[in-house]
């Protein structure tokens, strides 16, 4: 077990926790940054269960909660998978989304937390996806695979 030589936050400065030195997570330059500054630069929030999960594995599912604007017109409530980017534009709470990027899947599960969710769009994480059943891409696993390194 590698242990951290640095006593403080490469981002931040703040001092690092006793679980921290123990196990640290470091950055692309090998320096070790504090849990609250990997969650925000390397996790996001699902939006269906809450969990955290690893950023790379973000970008391949997209959940519509509430008819929101596109390129085209309205895209409707759903879950849908992301065939390329750029597939929004502005900020992801009062853009657009780019509809000809995104291919609708299904539904949104009945008495999902989705219906009571404050934003109009998430993202879903490797968990819902395996719940769900959704297709998974080649491109899609080697995401997970290196999330897991």
């Amino acid at each position: 077990m590698k242990t951290a030589k640095k006593k403080s936050c490469a981002w931040c400065g703040e001092k690092l926790s006793s679980e921290e030195l123990q196990a640290p997570r470091t950055d692309g330059d090998g320096d070790p940054i504090c849990d609250e500054c990997w969650d925000g630069e390397y996790t996001f929030e699902c939006c269906l269960c809450c969990e955290y999960d690893h950023v790379d594995v973000q970008h391949y599912y997209f959940v519509v909660a509430r008819p929101t604007q596109g390129w085209h017109g309205n895209v409707v409530p759903g879950i849908y998978y992301i065939k390329g980017g750029p597939y929004h534009g502005g900020s992801m709470f009062c853009g657009h989304l780019f509809d000809d990027k995104l291919l609708r899947l299904r539904d949104l599960p009945k008495h999902s937390r989705m219906e009571r969710y404050k934003y109009p769009t998430g993202h879903l994480c490797r968990n819902c996806v395996h719940k769900l059943k959704l297709p998974e891409t080649k491109e899609y696993r080697v995401a997970c695979e290196k999330a897991n390194d």
